[in-house]
């Protein structure tokens, strides 16, 4: 296929196809007593560079995933629903544009992936599913001087959802929404109060443990006990000695799937078979496998509907299309989220329209309840400007093989 020169916008065409206010535009009245200073441009409102292939556009997007380490999985999944909505897109003819997504393996190691970023932002300002909290923390120089922007980081502490953190777009509601639900779930549905905690010693799980502690002071309850383990180990024992001393009948688990697997079992063994464990989202790797091996059920939150069962259009699309491209790989609500992400980003690509720059798709994602896109329709999307989230949503996964239910702020059963 031919390849045409790269299309770039015209300095003095910034403003117009940036999606910048009115006023603006208008020009500045020079002060001759006291001169203003000139403000910096900023590299966000220049049209992103795009190439034309077989009469449409191509447009490059980027990330870091893990695809090796501890968290593969995650990765992985998300990479494949992200590259599964890519792969129809060739096949829409709605869309003017083609996306060349690049996604770098990081191993979950955030040398590598500041390393991944630096090499891929020469291509592009646009990252979409950026991993881990570490990221997030490291990439704030990057979002704070307008370097790039992050586009549905898999990432949920409220530290990062503030509305200075103006280049950042959230899909994923909070952890600390998944908290609130697994509490009142199992404060009102399986009528337990002894709540402990098990989590990871790193920034992702003590931000998550505050967030705990928070929610079960707002209800006024107490924490009976909370354990850790070190980051990229599986060494539990001593949390379980901690917490087993405690007798709660409501565990909470902060960890990632090894780790918790082995401090679920080690529980069960020490006599814990009617505890509830109560598990982050992306604790449901395990769930089949404790189910099956040791008869434990554990519940999991998701902040997507369920992919195996849900109706919605989006679900049906999503099953379609992992069978279609992905036929070899199963289904999970981290390959639907990624799936998910990508739908979004598109749609809203097409929105904007072309010339399009990176601040004129943020300010269209930030819009997206005012268009009418029957694909996303039943996700009731709606930007939250003080927490730079779209969803809010959170299933809970009861590991019941039934569709999962989804959990309201305002139901009284919860």
């Amino acid at each position: 296929m031919k390849k045409q020169n790269l299309i770039f916008l015209c300095l003095a065409n910034i403003n117009v196809f940036a999606g910048i206010p009115q006023e603006a535009k208008k020009p500045m009245i020079p002060n001759t007593q006291s001169p203003q200073p000139i403000q910096p441009i900023n590299p966000l409102n220049f049209a992103l560079p795009t190439r034309i292939i077989s009469g449409k556009y191509e447009l490059d997007i980027c990330s870091s995933i893990p695809q090796t380490g501890s968290v593969a999985i995650i990765g992985g999944h998300i990479l494949t629903g992200i590259q599964a909505f890519l792969s129809k897109l060739k096949t829409l003819p709605d869309f003017n544009f083609y996306i060349k997504f690049d996604s770098r393996d990081d191993g979950g190691n955030i040398t590598k992936t500041i390393e991944n970023i630096n090499t891929l932002n020469k291509k592009t300002p646009l990252f979409l599913s950026l991993f881990g909290s570490s990221t997030m923390k490291r990439l704030m120089p990057y979002l704070k001087q307008n370097k790039l922007v992050s586009i549905f980081p898999i990432e949920g502490l409220d530290k990062w959802r503030i509305t200075s953190n103006k280049n950042t777009l959230f899909f994923r509601a909070s952890d600390k929404d998944q908290i609130k639900a697994l509490i009142d779930y199992s404060i009102n549905s399986l009528g337990k109060k002894r709540f402990a905690v098990f989590y990871e010693a790193s920034e992702w799980g003590d931000g998550i443990l505050t967030e705990v502690q928070k929610v079960l002071s707002e209800r006024k309850i107490e924490l009976l006990a909370s354990g850790s383990y070190p980051q990229n180990t599986v060494s539990v024992s001593r949390s379980v000695k901690k917490l087993s001393e405690k007798d709660p009948d409501a565990i909470l688990c902060i960890s990632q799937a090894r780790p918790a697997y082995n401090f679920i079992q080690q529980m069960v063994n020490n006599g814990f078979t009617e505890a509830s464990f109560l598990c982050i989202d992306r604790l449901i790797s395990i769930q089949d496998t404790l189910k099956k091996s040791r008869g434990i059920t554990i519940i999991t939150t998701s902040v997507v509907p369920d992919p195996f069962r849900s109706s919605l259009r989006i679900a049906q699309e999503y099953r379609k299309d992992m069978k279609t491209y992905f036929s070899n790989k199963n289904l999970s609500p981290f390959s639907f989220e990624g799936y998910i992400n990508a739908t979004i980003l598109c749609e809203c690509i097409k929105s904007s329209q072309f010339p399009i720059s990176a601040n004129k798709l943020l300010y269209t994602i930030e819009n997206i309840k005012t268009f009418d896109i029957p694909i996303l329709k039943d996700l009731n999307l709606n930007f939250n400007s003080k927490t730079r989230t779209l969803c809010n949503r959170i299933w809970i996964n009861s590991g019941d093989n039934k569709e999962w239910e989804e959990w309201s702020f305002n139901s009284e059963r919860f």
